[in-house]
């Protein structure tokens, strides 16, 4: 049992890692999307790039959060 605990002490790290650097990316990209929708000329094409990368790291999250939860179990 303590073998299959250490095999999974990595892979928790590296969940923990992915979590941490996509949700600085979700961040940013939230931040960004609010800054085309405050700005006078609106660019719709960027705007679309943008909401199509937040949907994505939402998505991203979720698996990650889904996959912390199994490891937990």
């Amino acid at each position: 049992m303590a073998t299959s605990q250490q095999a999974a002490a990595p892979r928790e790290h590296v969940l923990a890692d992915r979590w941490r650097v996509t949700t600085e990316r979700l961040v940013e990209a939230r931040s960004h999307f609010r800054f085309l929708n405050e700005s006078e000329s609106m660019d719709i094409a960027a705007m679309r790039r943008v909401a199509r990368l937040v949907h994505d790291l939402e998505l991203e999250r979720h698996a990650l959060a889904r996959a912390m939860e199994q490891l937990e179990r």
